[in-house]
C-alpha cells in the first residue's frame, strides 16, 4: 500500500478537536478546557503522517522531496492566503508596537518559528494573547519542526525493522511526557510553545499507525467491545473539554486523558459502530474537512475585533464571528485547499514558486515593520508619544523579577547603590516590581542601597500557590524570608493585595474590566478554602498579617504599601487607541473614588487588622492618585501625563509618586530617624 484507506471518521475527529477549540477562544465558560483540541490534532498529525510514511516505504515509493511536497500543498496555501488577507486590517487596526510584534510574527511564522518567538513574548508584562493575531500558529510551527526532522529519523532507522523503529519512538515519547510534566511546574511557558514536550502527543499517533495491525482495530474485538472503547474514547475527550480549565497543567501527564480518547476513536471508531459513524456523518465530518482553515480564520477574526473596540468583544459577537470563521473556511477550503492539493490542477513547480513568492512577500512585510518599528512614521504623533509612556517603566522588570520560568535566587537578587549603604529589600509582586526602580533612585539620594526581590503574581505569604499560572509563590517567599533573616534592617512590602483577596478581575463599572484573570492563589494542604469563598479570603487575609508579623518578628523595619488603584483600562494603549480608531482624543482618564473604595474595603481591613508597631509604618497610594488631582476620582492619567503603562501597573511617573511617599513615611517614622 501507499496511501491509508481514507477514513471519513477521521475528519470527524478533527471536527471534535477544532469546534472546542474556537469555542474556548470565543470565551464560552462551558469549554473551559477547550485548548485540549490541539493536542487531539497532535495525535491525529502523528497518526495519519506515519500511516502515510510507513505506507510509502513499505511500498516502495517513500521519498522526502514527496512528503515535502505534498506538506506544502497542504499547509503553506491556506496560512499564507489568510496571513496575506490580515496584512491591511493590521495596517489600520494596529498601533505601532502592537505592529511591530506583528511584522516580527508575520516572519517568524514563514520561517516555521512562530512557537519560538511567541515562547520569548509570553513574558507577564508583554501584550495579552487575545491581541496576537498568528498566535495560534505556534501549533503549526510544532508541527512543521515534526515535518522537519520526522521523516528522516524514519528512513534512518526503516531499515532495521518497525519494532526498532517503535522502540525508539516510544522511548522518545516517554521521554517526552516525563519532560512535558517535568516542565509543567518548573518552566510552564516554554513547556507549552516548545516541541520538546508535544512529542509523546505525537508519538501516541505515531505508534498506533506502526501497530502490527493497522487501525481500526474494532474487528479484532467484537462489535460492542470495540463500540464500547470509541465511545470511551469520546467520553474521555468530552470530560476534558468540560472540566480542564486554566489551572491545568498543559501539556502534562493531565492530557492523557483527551490524548488517550483520541487514540481510542482513531483505533475503534469505524463505519461498523455506532461512534464511527457519528463521526463520519456529514455534518460532522464536513466541519473536519474544513477544519485547518477554520482554525487559521478564527483566531486572526477574534484578534482584530478586540483591537477594533474601544470596549470588551462580547462573546455573542464573537461567537457570530466563529460563524463566521467556518463560512470563510469553506471557501478556503473549496478554492484554495482541494486545488493545491491536486497535483492535475496545480503543478509541483507552481507549488514552489507560488510558497516562495509569499514567503518572500510576508518576510520583506515583516522585516519592514520590524525595522520601521510599527511603521511608526505613518501615525499620529501623539499616537506615538502616549505609547511611549507604556515604556517609562522599571528598567529591572526584566531580569531582575522571578517568573514562572525564571527563578532569581535572593543571593543573585538584583542591587543598586555602592554596595556599602544599608539597604531596603523589596518585596512582593509585580506590583512591587514596578516600584523597584524609582524606590531605588530616591533611597540612593537618601544614603540606602536597594535590592529587588519580587516575584510575578506571588504575593508575599508562604504556604500558597497559583494553580492558574502554576507558580509555587510559597517556595519563592520562604527563600526569600530565610535569606532576609540576617540581612537588611528595612523592608518595602507591596503586592496587588485586592486581587489576591478578591479573586475576581477588576471592573471599573465604566466599561473597563481587567483583561485575563490571574486565577486565584489558594492555600497549600489546607482544604478549608474550598468551603466557600469567604473562606478562602479570611485564609489569605490571615496569610497576610503573618507576613508583615514574622517581618516584624526578625527586627525589620517594615513599610507596608497598601492596594495601588486598578484602572481597569489599559492607560496608554486604550487613549492611543481612540486616537487611531477616529474617538474623541482624551487627556485625562480617572476612574470613581467610591469603586475603588468598595474594591479594597477588605483588604484595607485585612492590612489594617495587623494593628500598629514601632517599626511599621504605612503608605497608602490611594491618598496620592484618588481624590487629590480629581475630587471623587482616582487618576490615572492627568495632562496627557500617564501614571501607569498598562491598566494596573505603575510606569515611573506614576511610581515616582509612591517611590516618594515611602522615603517620605521613612523618614518621618520615629523608628526610622533615630
Amino acid at each position: 500500500m501507499s496511501q491509508p484507506a481514507y477514513r471519513k471518521e477521521i475528519d470527524g475527529l478533527r471536527a471534535v478537536a477544532v469546534v472546542p477549540v474556537v469555542l474556548f477562544h470565543a470565551g464560552l465558560k462551558p469549554f473551559s478546557g477547550g485548548y485540549a483540541g490541539v493536542d487531539i490534532f497532535f495525535v491525529v498529525s502523528g497518526f495519519l503522517i506515519t500511516s502515510i510514511i510507513a505506507g510509502e516505504r513499505e511500498a516502495g515509493k517513500f521519498t522526502i522531496a514527496g512528503f515535502y511536497n505534498r506538506r506544502a500543498r497542504r499547509i503553506l496555501p491556506a496560512l499564507f492566503l489568510i496571513m496575506a488577507l490580515s496584512l491591511p486590517v493590521a495596517w489600520f487596526s494596529m498601533l505601532p508596537d502592537a505592529l511591530q510584534n506583528y511584522s516580527v510574527s508575520v516572519a517568524a511564522v514563514t520561517l516555521f518559528s512562530s512557537n519560538i518567538l511567541f515562547w520569548t513574548q509570553a513574558g507577564y508584562f508583554e501584550p495579552a494573547t487575545e491581541l496576537l493575531p498568528l498566535l495560534h500558529t505556534w501549533s503549526l510551527a510544532v508541527e512543521e519542526q515534526f515535518y522537519i526532522v520526522f521523516p528522516i529519523l524514519v528512513v534512518l532507522l526503516w531499515p532495521l525493522g518497525r519494532r526498532t523503529l517503535g522502540a525508539v519512538l516510544l522511548i522518545a515519547g516517554v521521554a517526552s511526557l516525563a519532560l512535558a510534566d517535568y516542565q509543567s511546574w518548573h518552566s510552564p511557558t516554554a513547556n507549552f510553545y516548545l516541541a520538546p514536550g508535544r512529542v509523546w502527543e505525537l508519538m501516541m499517533g505515531a505508534l498506533l499507525a506502526l501497530a502490527p495491525k493497522p487501525a481500526p482495530f474494532d474487528r479484532m474485538l467484537s462489535r460492542w467491545m470495540s463500540e464500547a472503547l470509541a465511545a470511551g474514547g469520546l467520553l474521555m475527550i468530552a470530560a476534558s473539554l468540560l472540566i480542564y480549565d486554566d489551572t491545568t497543567r498543559v501539556p502534562s501527564t493531565y492530557m492523557l486523558l483527551p490524548t488517550l480518547g483520541a487514540l481510542l476513536l482513531l483505533a475503534f471508531a469505524s463505519e461498523r459502530n455506532l461512534m464511527g459513524r457519528l463521526l463520519a456523518s456529514p455534518p460532522v465530518a464536513g466541519i473536519g474537512l474544513i477544519s485547518y482553515s477554520a482554525y487559521l480564520w478564527h483566531v486572526p477574526l477574534f484578534a482584530f475585533a478586540r483591537l477594533r473596540s474601544l470596549t470588551p468583544v462580547s462573546t455573542g459577537l464573537l461567537l457570530a464571528l466563529a460563524v463566521l470563521a467556518f463560512a470563510l473556511a469553506y471557501v478556503s477550503w473549496r478554492f484554495v485547499e482541494l486545488p493545491f492539493r491536486n497535483r492535475r490542477m496545480v503543478s509541483t513547480r507552481t507549488v514552489v514558486l507560488a510558497s516562495v513568492a509569499a514567503a518572500l512577500f510576508l518576510m520583506g512585510f515583516g522585516l519592514a515593520g520590524i525595522v520601521s518599528k510599527g511603521f511608526a512614521d505613518k501615525f499620529d504623533p501623539e499616537i506615538n508619544r502616549i505609547l511611549a509612556e507604556a515604556q517609562n517603566r522599571s528598567r529591572y522588570l526584566i531580569g531582575c523579577n522571578s517568573t514562572a520560568d525564571l527563578e532569581i535566587p535572593p543571593d543573585k537578587a538584583c542591587r543598586i547603590g555602592d554596595g556599602k549603604s544599608p539597604v531596603i529589600a523589596v518585596i512582593g509582586d509585580s506590583h512591587a516590581a514596578v516600584l523597584f526602580e524609582m524606590i531605588a533612585r530616591k533611597a540612593n539620594e537618601h544614603g540606602f542601597d536597594a535590592v529587588e526581590l519580587t516575584h510575578n503574581s506571588c504575593p508575599p505569604i508562604a504556604g500558597f500557590y497559583r494553580p492558574a499560572r502554576q507558580l509555587a509563590c510559597s517556595a519563592h517567599h520562604e527563600k526569600v524570608m530565610a535569606f532576609l533573616k540576617d540581612r537588611y534592617e528595612t523592608v518595602v512590602l507591596a503586592a496587588r493585595w485586592t486581587s489576591d483577596l478578591e479573586g475576581e478581575p477588576f471592573d471599573n463599572g465604566e466599561g473597563g474590566i481587567e483583561e485575563g484573570e490571574r486565577g486565584v492563589i489558594v492555600p497549600i494542604g489546607d482544604d478549608r478554602w474550598k468551603q466557600s469563598e469567604d473562606a478562602r479570603r479570611t485564609l489569605v487575609a490571615e496569610a497576610y498579617a503573618k507576613t508583615v508579623r514574622d517581618l516584624l518578628d526578625i527586627g525589620k523595619r517594615v513599610v507596608l504599601v497598601y492596594p495601588i488603584p486598578e484602572v481597569g483600562w489599559n492607560v496608554p494603549r486604550d487613549t492611543a487607541k481612540r486616537i487611531l480608531l477616529g474617538a474623541p482624543k482624551i487627556a485625562t482618564m480617572t476612574t470613581d473614588a467610591k469603586v475603588f473604595a468598595a474594591r479594597n474595603r477588605r483588604a484595607y481591613a485585612a492590612l489594617d487588622a495587623i494593628g500598629e508597631h514601632p517599626n511599621l509604618v504605612r503608605v497608602k497610594p490611594e491618598t496620592i492618585f484618588c481624590n487629590s488631582f480629581v475630587p471623587g476620582r482616582c487618576a490615572a492619567m492627568v495632562g496627557g501625563r500617564a501614571f501607569y503603562f498598562d491598566d494596573d501597573h505603575l510606569n515611573n511617573v506614576g511610581a515616582g509618586f509612591v517611590a516618594d511617599a515611602i522615603l517620605t513615611a521613612m523618614a518621618r517614622s520615629p523608628s526610622w530617624s533615630r
